[in-house]
């Protein structure tokens, strides 16, 4: 890119969070989805509503001339849900369990090819994770650096939904909720799991993660 496009596209950037009225978060995904569903360009971004973004790390250790060497397949997830599901406590639950956060609260993507977007997180929410009751975590010094990744490649989408009865009778026994949303013009498939007390819900995203890597890379 010539120094005068890049420049173009850091002036056009979005990201989530900006405290913004409802119609100018309007104008703003109308100018997003007008400028991405022309055609593909280099450095696109967008904003998303409120989410956390996460590498899960699924390994398995092998002996090699008597030295263990891990295994490691990582999916980059988005967690998405409305303020208060448990967003945030799920995050640290999978991170406790030996996942890396990349972004909390204020994701960034940007298209870096043309079936590519790249989840990053901007430098001064770095490192931290805001947790209501415990409020702004520390990440990095509570787990150390291998808690944390800088960026990863967006895989999958995890939205969690309170549900009522109906709802819940509504989903597909067999082949789940499952679906697809359309970010930067890229269609990333996309889990619904039902929110309640009791379930489990940082096993059934590590499960949801394995099954995609599983369908994505076939042995």
């Amino acid at each position: 890119l010539s120094p005068e496009r890049g420049q173009a596209l850091r002036a056009e950037r979005v990201r989530i969070g900006e405290r913004v009225s409802p119609q100018r978060c309007a104008v703003h995904h109308a100018q997003v989805e007008h400028r991405v569903s022309p055609g593909f360009e280099l450095g696109q971004s967008v904003a998303r509503p409120p989410a956390c973004v996460l590498e899960l790390r699924f390994g398995v250790s092998s002996l090699e001339r008597g030295v263990t060497i891990p295994n490691v397949e990582a999916d980059g997830v988005l967690i998405t849900g409305d303020p208060s599901v448990g967003k945030s406590e799920l995050a640290l639950e999978l991170i406790s369990r030996g996942h890396r956060l990349i972004a909390d609260d204020i994701p960034e993507f940007a298209r870096i090819a043309p079936d590519v977007i790249s989840g990053s997180c901007p430098e001064l929410l770095r490192d931290f994770l805001e947790v209501r009751g415990l409020g702004i975590l520390n990440i990095r010094a509570m787990f150390g650096d291998s808690a944390i990744k800088q960026r990863k490649y967006l895989r999958l989408v995890i939205h969690m939904e309170k549900m009522n009865e109906e709802q819940l009778r509504g989903i597909d026994r067999l082949h789940g909720s499952r679906r697809t949303r359309g970010i930067l013009g890229i269609e990333i498939p996309e889990i619904t799991l039902p929110v309640a007390p009791g379930r489990n819900l940082a096993v059934m995203v590590e499960a949801a993660a394995r099954t995609h890597i599983l369908t994505s890379f076939p042995i």
